[in-house]
């Protein structure tokens, strides 16, 4: 209870003539008292007026966990609990002084009047100078992932350390709500659940789920998947099954999320979501995924202020899978781009069967999640120590060194392989069925690393062109013998002639934007792998990528290409035409 006694100061003056000092009693002090009905406040006339209608007191100060110790120049009592009434708040030490707080607190339940704002300010702020001395320290964070030193991990309201598990405020509830539990884990261990959970797509799935907790711990980049296949082939169940094991996973509105989601609101929901694990739903053809991909995969949201000290973009750790009929990134060569993702065919049949099973698995999940989380989370715990260097192991098995992004890909399947092997520790535990995990991290490695999506950056470009060249129709003269020339759009697009190919480089440039291609980084490629025959340095050193060439009598500005060392390059069979991109099978 906060109640301020009554004070007398007595002022004392005396006048020219030294008379007698005088007393004169200092008018009544402010005064709040708690009742069990609410909280009075007295003014200097003794007047009692009600300003907040429920028992209302600071039960508890929080210690952010977002704060580390050692950092001395940040606060790290930052939140208070109030208790008023049956209402429990955490509010900001702002919150606690400023008008729009109480306005906040009112809105989330507290029984007080907007106009009463200042007074319930003067309030909090005797019960601030009190609740140091008598009030228990509460844990608070405001997002959850690994806190101090990577010493504790945040999930929904409990903070997991070595030393064991303990309770914890988090302040953002969206967040707390997505990764809760319901009902058993028995109850999850339906016999249909686990027919699914027996198909080695729906297993890798889940190893990317509990991802997210290995890699915020080593420091690796974010993981991101990419489950694709046919219509109703229950990658959308699969997906589900994979985020049940950490949390809610079901109504689109929690670990499942649709994919048509703008930048900035897949960085917000990053943030959110901290060192877990999301699902972006149905994954659209026209849509380019690129710049959604460099973010989560990078962990860092967009600086507002880039110049400015005042503002620093937050960064983020999680693992992602996305799902969708055709691969994400399957007209899209950036060579960052691809080699952040890890691809996954869809082997799951459809069937009549399966979609009876898809049924049960949606009612399952609904009522049945969440018990793996903490069961992953205390392993991680029990050999923190022993994580780093089983990580280096399989990421010396798995690094493929002869290919541009071999040793990224190797890297990203060394994670899912470490989660795979505690999870299926954790599943035989508890009565699941295991799996080979190395066999199939293995399989993902081979089919990721030897796919189209993983070719070097300059070859994948170099298909892509052909492959629009070999579309165009060659120029007829008015006796409709079939000339040299090339015609792009009813405009010049170069000349076949003897050994060479010529595209004309403006055409070339054309190309390229329609294809998302940096045309200056291919080209420059393209000249060091002996491709292009190119016109000779300038007399300033200049590098020269392209070649003057007579078509129709015209100069023309164009790449050429050596036909002999582009058809070995590319791997044409000799029965193909040329102008036909049929790879040897």
């Amino acid at each position: 209870m906060i109640k301020e006694n009554t004070k007398t100061e007595t002022n004392a003056w005396k006048s020219n003539t030294k008379q007698a000092v005088k007393e004169k009693p200092e008018k009544r002090a402010l005064a709040y008292i708690i009742t069990p009905s609410g909280v009075i406040y007295i003014n200097e006339k003794g007047e009692e007026k009600t300003i907040i209608r429920a028992k209302t007191e600071i039960t508890g100060i929080s210690d952010n966990l977002d704060i580390d110790p050692e950092d001395t120049e940040r606060n790290r009592y930052t939140h208070y609990k109030v208790l008023s009434g049956n209402i429990a708040l955490f509010m900001s030490h702002g919150d606690l002084l400023t008008r729009a707080g109480v306005i906040k607190m009112i809105n989330a339940g507290m029984m007080a009047a907007e106009g009463d704002a200042r007074l319930i300010n003067g309030f909090f702020l005797r019960s601030i100078e009190n609740a140091f001395k008598k009030c228990e320290m509460l844990a608070v964070c405001s997002r959850p992932g690994w806190k101090r030193n990577k010493s504790i991990f945040v999930s929904g309201n409990t903070a997991y350390s070595p030393e064991g598990n303990s309770e914890v405020s988090l302040l953002d509830k969206h967040s707390q709500e997505m990764y809760d539990k319901a009902g058993s884990l028995e109850g999850w261990k339906h016999i249909s659940l686990l027919k699914w959970l027996d198909y080695d797509t729906a297993r890798i799935c889940c190893y990317i789920a509990m991802s997210g907790f290995i890699s915020s711990f080593l420091g690796l980049p974010n993981i991101l998947g990419s489950i694709t296949g046919r219509t109703t082939g229950g990658k959308t169940t699969t997906a589900k099954v994979a985020g049940s094991l950490i949390g809610r996973a079901y109504g689109g509105e929690h670990i499942v999320r649709s994919a048509n989601i703008t930048l900035t609101a897949a960085e917000k929901l990053s943030i959110s979501v901290n060192g877990h694990f999301l699902v972006l739903d149905e994954t659209k053809t026209n849509k380019d995924y690129e710049p959604i991909i460099y973010l989560l995969a990078n962990g860092r949201a967009r600086g507002r202020a880039p110049n400015s000290e005042l503002e620093k973009a937050e960064g983020f750790t999680a693992s992602y899978l996305f799902t969708g009929e055709s691969d994400l990134l399957k007209d899209t060569v950036a060579q960052g781009a691809n080699g952040r993702l890890i691809t996954i065919v869809n082997r799951i049949p459809k069937s009549n069967e399966n979609a009876e099973i898809a049924k049960d698995i949606e009612e399952v999940i609904q009522n049945n999640y969440g018990h793996f989380k903490e069961l992953f989370l205390n392993k991680v715990m029990e050999d923190k120590e022993g994580l780093q260097k089983r990580y280096r192991e399989l990421s010396a098995e798995f690094r493929d060194e002869n290919r541009d992004i071999g040793a990224r890909v190797g890297d990203i399947i060394a994670c899912i392989c470490l989660s795979g092997e505690i999870l299926e520790g954790i599943f035989k535990e508890n009565g699941i069925p295991t799996k080979d995990y190395k066999a199939l991290c293995t399989e993902l490695m081979r089919e990721n690393i030897t796919s189209d999506q993983k070719k070097e950056y300059w070859l994948r470009g170099l298909e892509i062109v052909y492959n629009e060249v070999s579309t165009w129709k060659p120029e007829r003269d008015i006796d409709g013998v079939i000339k040299n020339t090339l015609i792009y759009k009813g405009t010049l697009g170069g000349q076949l002639s003897g050994q060479y190919l010529d595209i004309s480089e403006a055409t070339l440039k054309k190309v390229c934007e329609d294809n998302n291609l940096d045309k200056a980084e291919l080209i420059k490629v393209w000249k060091e792998k002996g491709l292009t025959i190119c016109d000779k340095t300038t007399t300033d050193k200049r590098e020269r990528y392209n070649k003057n060439v007579k078509i129709e009598s015209k100069s023309v500005r164009c790449i050429r290409f050596d036909k002999t060392i582009l058809e070995e390059v590319l791997e044409l069979t000799e029965a193909n035409t040329w102008g036909d991109l049929e790879r040897e099978k």
